[in-house]
């Protein structure tokens, strides 16, 4: 199963922390193979002027996403045994430099 989460505003740290756990949750089910999450949801407080503070804080989420993923495999019906995927779905460029800062 695939999931992607509909809505990419939230209103503050307390919905992102929220929606962060989510993913999480969803990596850590046996049941999920695929995560589409945007970095925007994740921290609420994406912002080119604050670079470095953004870059910061995504890394550190991000891994832990990773992590997850990595600690967590999904057996497709067949028997076949694979990673979980986290995909980065990115609904405006302005995100572009950022996201990918974030993965270096």
């Amino acid at each position: 199963m695939n999931i992607n989460h509909l809505g990419e505003a939230v209103l503050g740290e307390e919905e992102s922390q929220t929606r962060f756990l989510q993913y999480i949750n969803d990596l850590s089910s046996s049941e999920i193979e695929y995560i589409s999450a945007k970095i925007s949801t994740i921290y609420s407080q994406v912002l080119p002027l604050a670079f470095e503070k953004t870059v910061s804080v995504l890394e550190d989420r991000l891994t832990q996403l990773y992590c997850v993923a990595r600690d967590h495999e999904f057996v497709r019906p067949n028997g076949e045994v694979c990673p979980k995927f986290v995909n980065l779905d990115m609904e405006e460029y302005r995100d572009l430099e950022i996201t990918t800062a974030a993965q270096q």
